[in-house]
């Protein structure tokens, strides 16, 4: 009896199903149900070939990208097969977890209740978030470490005021999370460099004067060996491949205020604005906040290192932006706190229609993040968008981009394959598929085999390595069939015949925006194809 009072209590008055974690669980489970109810989608992102074809080529690296996501792509594709289902539910759980540690983050600030589900909402409804996650790339997964990175980078100034073993396993932790995070995508190093820059400018700095913060370091250097051994066997391709995105006109260098234009009004809800200057002035200058200064001098160095020195766009700060989010969440709650306190009700309607605005703000942009609407019916809604609010797109066009990059590819696969078929026989026993873009070879390779197509290559990053493993024994394919929106120019260095066999307007929703695409027909393979092959690679 005595149990079952106990136990009776227990649930009375601390009820589990609505504890605070139960709240971020709840937040969290529909971000997941959100992605999956979406992930059938437009069609495959055109990313999304290149990691699929990645995973069947796993290496310890590849031209322009590290090699831990395309090992989650091959499990994946091991275990779940290649359907948009499939390939979507490890970026959709990817989201799910980033909303449960933003709360966490929140929680660890001090944050009660509010703090945590408010936190934890801004994940849940930033339209950057919700498209990263509706996809197959590097993002999800690198969003995931950026917040898991600082939400350890919290526990430690957390536990360094009490050293114990916590505070040692968090370091060790944070190492694990940034090797791991740096081997998903490299814009990692650039979070890690600057918090260790904030830790340099606050007195935070005595921690390097422990082996902890050393022995992080040394974890994450042997996560990144092997990827960097791999550069080297293959003479640094990464340099190039920065260089050449670096002058890539596609992505122009945006000026601070139209960065942050992008990065609130597009990437971001604008309504979070307030929370992150909250958390901003909250980390810098508050008394009960100043411990957690490195979180806005990390902030405050990425805006520094994005706007004027490497100069990349404004959605690759947003996973920096949860920190100072959740901080600005706490500090709302202490002011709300205090007006339920004072008894004024006329703030406590203020946040009810506060987290509205968000909500609402939220399902308009929505549109522009997940696949809801019928591209007809999106290139309507998307003309009506401010033009303020579409430059935050890096390449503004009838769809947002990453609409575009969904639509359109099978068929370009069917013209293909038109041509193709159209060839006789004995041309079609040694004919190579080469496409311009890694997109367009990997399009074919996944949605080609119910037409019977061979395998495409390409020039493009890791597909140039890939072809030249093909033609190693130095036999150049007797006939070529070259897809490509650009003038047949390369084509020219590699065969003496180069023929146009059809040219055809894509999808008006396309990637290529109704543009031309052509495909050449191409023979007499020249004597040296191996070694142009081998020199001629097309970073993008």
């Amino acid at each position: 009896m005595n149990i079952m009072n106990r136990l009776e209590t227990k649930f009375l008055t601390r009820p589990v199903l609505w504890s605070d974690t139960a709240i971020l669980f709840y937040l969290a489970s529909t971000k997941l149900l959100i992605h999956l109810l979406t992930s059938t989608g437009y069609g495959y992102f055109g990313d999304e070939f290149y990691w699929l074809a990645m995973a069947k080529h796993l290496d310890f690296g590849y031209v322009d990208v590290p090699p831990l996501v395309a090992y989650l792509a091959a499990i994946s594709r091991s275990i779940l097969g290649t359907s948009l289902f499939a390939i979507h539910l490890l970026p959709a759980i990817a989201g799910a977890v980033m909303v449960y540690f933003a709360g966490l983050t929140a929680r660890e600030l001090g944050g009660g209740r509010f703090a945590q589900w408010f936190s934890a909402l801004t994940v849940l409804t930033a339209p950057y978030i919700l498209y990263v996650c509706s996809v197959f790339t590097y993002d999800p997964f690198e969003q995931l470490a950026t917040i898991i990175i600082f939400y350890l980078v919290i526990r430690i100034i957390i536990n360094q005021e009490t050293p114990t073993r916590t505070c040692a396993r968090s370091w060790l932790l944070l190492g694990l999370a940034a090797g791991l995070g740096a081997m998903t995508k490299l814009i990692i190093i650039y979070t890690g460099g600057a918090l260790v820059l904030s830790l340099l400018l606050t007195s935070r700095r005595k921690s390097f004067l422990t082996v902890w913060p050393w022995l992080a370091a040394v974890i994450a250097a042997l996560i990144c060996t092997p990827y960097l051994v791999w550069q080297s066997v293959h003479s640094w391709p990464l340099v190039a491949y920065f260089h050449h995105y670096a002058l890539d006109s596609i992505r122009p260098h945006q000026q601070p205020l139209q960065f942050f234009i992008s990065l609130f009004f597009f990437w971001l809800n604008p309504f979070f604005l307030p929370v992150w200057l909250s958390g901003l002035v909250y980390t810098l200058f508050h008394r009960e906040g100043k411990k957690y200064r490195i979180l806005g001098f990390t902030s405050l160095i990425l805006v520094v290192f994005y706007t004027g020195l490497i100069k990349l766009e404004a959605r690759e700060m947003v996973s920096a932006c949860f920190p100072l989010l959740a901080a600005g969440a706490v500090w709302f709650e202490k002011m709300l706190t205090a007006a339920a306190a004072a008894n004024r009700k006329g703030i406590l309607w203020l946040k009810r229609v506060y987290i509205g605005v968000i909500l609402v703000n939220a399902v308009l942009m929505a549109p522009m993040s997940l696949p809801l609407l019928p591209p007809p019916v999106l290139a309507q809604y998307w003309s009506a968008t401010p033009n303020f609010i579409k430059r935050g797109d890096y390449e503004p066009g009838i769809l947002p981009q990453h609409h575009r990059f969904s639509v359109g590819w099978p068929e370009i696969v069917e013209q293909v394959s038109s041509v193709y078929h159209s060839l006789p026989e004995v041309d079609r026993k040694n004919c190579m598929i080469w496409a311009g873009f890694y997109w367009d070879a990997g399009a074919i390779n996944l949605l080609g085999k119910q037409y019977g197509l061979p395998e495409a290559t390409s020039n493009c990053l890791s597909y140039q390595i890939w072809g030249e493993d093909q033609f190693k024994s130095g036999k150049a394919p007797a006939v070529a069939i070259m897809v490509d929106d650009f003038t047949p120019f390369p084509a020219y260095s590699y065969f003496e015949e180069v023929n146009p066999a059809k040219s055809f307007n894509a999808n008006k929703y396309s990637v290529y925006r109704g543009g031309c695409l052509s495909i050449y027909i191409c023979r007499k393979p020249k004597a040296n194809f191996q070694k142009i092959w081998k020199k001629q690679v097309y970073y993008y």
